[in-house]
Parts: structure tokens; C-alpha cells; sequence
């Protein structure tokens, strides 16, 4: 379990409460359309369980997107009835020296597609 951040509002947008990752995720895959896709981001300490609840949920298809160094990784999943497991390249937000990579400042700024 992760320390909540000391702001109220960010702790209740980013750590699990009365709805856990379970439900959370069947809540969210419960809205998808047969042929539409879930995309999320969570911490990758997370991975293995999301993955298994996803795969639970009927969505087999996923592709995982690491994002160094940051502790997080994207998911994508669809539904799928055998489960398959794909690595994307990873999507390295930050350089060394701080800031924005620029992958990521197209993404973040400019509307720019996130490759899966």
C-alpha cells in the first residue's frame, strides 16, 4: 500500500479506498463497448494483479507500456478469449537532466498519439 500524499485531494484521486483495484477494474471494463479498448495508468508494483483481474474480467489481450523512471506503467487491454501479454517500448517521459522528453511533451502538450 502506498503513503497517501499529504493533500486530501490528490490522496483521494490516487490511492485505492472503499473501491479497491478489483472492483474498480470491473467497474471500468463493465462500460467498454465488445470491441473497445481499457487503457490505464497504476504503479507497476500493481502490474501482476491488474494483469490477472483484467484476464478474470475476460479482457485477455494486454500490452504493457513501461514508463522509466517513474514507477508506473500503462495497460491496455480488450477483450479477448486467450490471454496474451505484449511489451511495448517503454515511453521515457523524463531525461537526466529534467523536463520533458520530447515523445512525452508531444503526448502531454500537444495531443500527439500515445504508441502502443
Amino acid at each position: 500500500m502506498a503513503d497517501p500524499p499529504p493533500d486530501p485531494s490528490k490522496a483521494l484521486a490516487t490511492i485505492e479506498s472503499s473501491a479497491d483495484l478489483r472492483r474498480w477494474l470491473e467497474v471500468a471494463v463493465g462500460t467498454l463497448e465488445p470491441a473497445g479498448t481499457l487503457t490505464l495508468i497504476h504503479r507497476s508494483d500493481r502490474l501482476e494483479d491488474i494483469a490477472a483481474h483484467l484476464v478474470g474480467l475476460g479482457c485477455g489481450a494486454l500490452t504493457i507500456k513501461r514508463l522509466p523512471p517513474a514507477a508506473r506503467v500503462l495497460v491496455r487491454a480488450r477483450r479477448a478469449p486467450t490471454p496474451s501479454v505484449g511489451q511495448s517500448p517503454p515511453l521515457v517521459l523524463h531525461p537526466p537532466d529534467g523536463g520533458y522528453t520530447a515523445a512525452a511533451e508531444a503526448i502531454l502538450r500537444h495531443a500527439a498519439a500515445l504508441d502502443f
